[in-house]
């Protein structure tokens, strides 16, 4: 049975998943899952970062490939996908557009000229992706398979554009080829298989807002009239409330601080303690509230919309729910994932590699 290797990293941890593929329209099964989280110092270094990430990066590896071997497995697995969050990744989003007063055909060949030419890449990185995040003709909002060998006066597209480092790209690939020197390996940036998700859910509904909460930042995104109009990145992670628990002394360390936020999160600390944690919480909602309102009071159009779609990350649900510049949050959670993606058993489950390896399966129905 054909069986992939999906892996998801980001500045809170390194995933990887191995899933296999059954009969025509049957879904995709995640057979084994490891994590390992990437160790963080006081001060984000992204050179250390990197380091941390090759060790979390190598140890998945390890695991997946032991796996692999005990379960005779390791001659079906061929390719690899790897998706990559900030900072690895950056995006860019534009709104690109050509009319004229007599129709023209928006044969295949147009279309692909029409979006390639647009796009920029820096002389030091790749391309991972061109996502067509919307399309309209002549006014119309449609899907590019409405459009094809169709006579329009008029096209606009909205663009994500999303580019890695070359050096960064080697250096990922090299530590995965060291370990599976076989493997075809495919880069692509999360945020594409994020908003997938959102849309399956929302249909065509145009406004909503997304977020993506990981060890370092968190990145809040705003899609309007079928537009993406905004990421805002900030650098307030998970990793930041157990750095502030260090720093005003609630714990000595890292390792203590990470200890204290998990009782608070299953709501076991005493009195006092609970209180030093949740105003260290309430600040740190706080200080990204304030960011969020300073890098969008740009837009003259900002109403925040009322529905945020986020990743479910279990306890720490429970702080994103107190995020009061959120209206309504839906999360994207196991008992959702598990209509289109099965598990060996619940141990396997991880939500980053689960959304991946449902995106990878419709897009590969669909080709």
């Amino acid at each position: 049975m054909e069986k992939d290797i999906i892996i998801n990293i980001n500045t809170s941890a390194v995933v990887a998943s191995v899933v296999s593929y059954g009969k025509k329209n049957a879904k995709p099964k995640i057979e084994y899952t490891e994590v390992n989280y990437i160790d963080f110092k006081k001060d984000i270094d992204f050179d250390l970062l990197k380091q941390n990430t090759q060790k979390s990066l190598e140890f998945v590896l390890e695991k997946i490939y032991n796996f692999l071997h005990l379960t005779g497995n390791l001659n079906t697995v061929n390719r690899g996908y790897v998706f990559l969050s900030s900072p690895w990744i950056k995006k860019k989003f534009y709104q690109i557009k050509d009319e004229n007063l007599k129709p023209f055909l928006a044969n295949s060949e147009y279309l692909e000229k029409f979006i390639g030419d647009n796009g920029t890449v820096s002389q030091d990185s790749e391309i991972v992706s061109a996502e067509i995040l919307s399309v309209k003709a002549n006014g119309y909002n449609l899907s590019l398979t409405d459009i094809v060998d169709k006579k329009i006066n008029k096209i606009e597209a909205s663009i994500l554009d999303t580019q890695i480092k070359t050096e960064d790209k080697n250096f990922i690939e090299e530590i995965i080829l060291n370990k599976f020197n076989t493997l075809k390996i495919t880069f692509s940036a999360f945020l594409p298989v994020f908003l997938n998700q959102i849309q399956n859910i929302v249909g065509d509904k145009k406004d909503f807002a997304f977020l993506d909460f990981t060890g370092e930042m968190m990145e809040y995104g705003i899609y309007k009239n079928h537009e993406i109009k905004d990421v805002v990145i900030v650098q307030e992670g998970r990793n930041e409330i157990i750095r502030s628990l260090v720093s005003e002394k609630i714990s000595e360390n890292n390792i203590e601080a990470e200890k204290t936020f998990i009782l608070f999160l299953k709501e076991q600390l005493k009195d006092e303690k609970k209180k030093q944690v949740q105003e260290v919480i309430d600040k740190h909602i706080e200080r990204i509230k304030k960011e969020i309102q300073k890098q969008t009071e740009k837009y003259d159009f900002l109403e925040l919309p009322q529905k945020t779609f986020v990743l479910s990350y279990g306890l720490m649900n429970l702080i994103l729910e107190n995020y009061t510049f959120l209206n309504q949050i839906i999360f994207i959670n196991k008992s959702y994932i598990k209509q289109f993606v099965n598990f060996e058993n619940d141990n396997h489950y991880n939500i980053f590699t689960a959304v991946e390896a449902d995106y990878i399966y419709q897009t590969q129905k669909t080709n």
